[in-house]
């Protein structure tokens, strides 16, 4: 596969692909000399929501050196070892959010897909690999398929129904740790998804060298991904909010200050009393 973005490509000058959530269009996505925009087009008032920005502002998105963030969100952190690995498909050592995006999305989290305009030729999409999905975040993770009696990565790296996040070489608990945190939720009532523990010799189709037969990996069933199809679904980096930042329609008052401090003390309470 030619890399993306040859300097003798035209790809190098403009280029655009359609937003798709749901099989319905939503905007139009384009790059133009590094640059990027994109612009929100669905707006039949019976529309399915993309996103809650776009709701209450449906302007043109624009970024330069990367891709509007909404996108930039549902993107495997730069530097992260998912990232790394996507890099390695594309043969770039550094290539474009564009690009990732692009070389990614048909398997995005979520319900929504980006995808080339019909002038676009030759840009991977019909290449096999290990990683053709997008998770969003700095932890090394897969998307695996369960398969008999075991999680397998699907021959076109794409499809997987399970996120599973490998241990870091620095922290090698952070599996157990998370399987015991959402274990401790269900306990105590929370709607959580299916979780698992598995060994590295549980897991087929990796990349070598990532987790050996003996360590651990924590796996928790997708929710955007169940049979029947896939569940759109927006995360606070996304909606432009956290949990630490009030809506900007709703400026801090001392009844959220306070309500934080009470959930805080209420979650200290509960852990010190097991």
């Amino acid at each position: 596969m030619n890399a993306l973005f040859d300097e003798d490509d035209e790809f190098a000058q403009k280029r655009a692909c359609r937003g798709v959530s749901d099989d319905r269009r939503v905007g139009t996505l384009g790059y133009l000399d590094g640059n990027t925009w994109f612009d929100y087009e669905d707006i039949e008032p019976t529309h399915p929501i993309l996103g809650q920005g776009f709701e209450t502002n449906p302007r043109r998105r624009t970024a330069s050196g990367s891709i509007p963030k909404w996108f930039a969100n549902l993107l495997p952190e730069p530097g992260s070892g998912l990232r790394n690995l996507i890099s390695q498909e594309l043969g770039r050592s550094d290539p474009h959010d564009f690009q990732v995006l692009m070389f990614l999305g048909e398997d995005l989290p979520g319900a929504v897909r980006v995808v080339p305009e019909s002038d676009i030729s030759a840009i991977g999409r019909d290449q096999l690999g290990k990683v053709r999905f997008s998770l969003a975040g700095v932890q090394a993770k897969f998307s695996m398929r369960w398969e008999g009696k075991g999680l397998v990565l699907p021959m076109s790296g794409q499809g997987g129904d399970w996120i599973v996040k490998l241990p870091d070489r620095r922290f090698p608990e952070v599996p157990a740790n998370e399987f015991a945190m959402l274990s401790w939720a269900k306990h105590a009532g929370v709607d959580v998804p299916e979780i698992e523990l598995f060994t590295g010799a549980d897991l087929v189709g990796l990349p070598d060298g990532l987790i050996s037969p003996q360590e651990m990996a924590f796996a928790v069933r997708r929710f955007d991904r169940p049979p029947e199809g896939r569940v759109h679904q927006e995360d606070s980096p996304r909606s432009g909010k956290s949990p630490s930042t009030p809506s900007t329609t709703t400026p801090p008052t001392a009844a959220w200050r306070e309500s934080s401090t009470h959930c805080a003390r209420r979650t200290s309470t509960n852990t010190s009393e097991g």
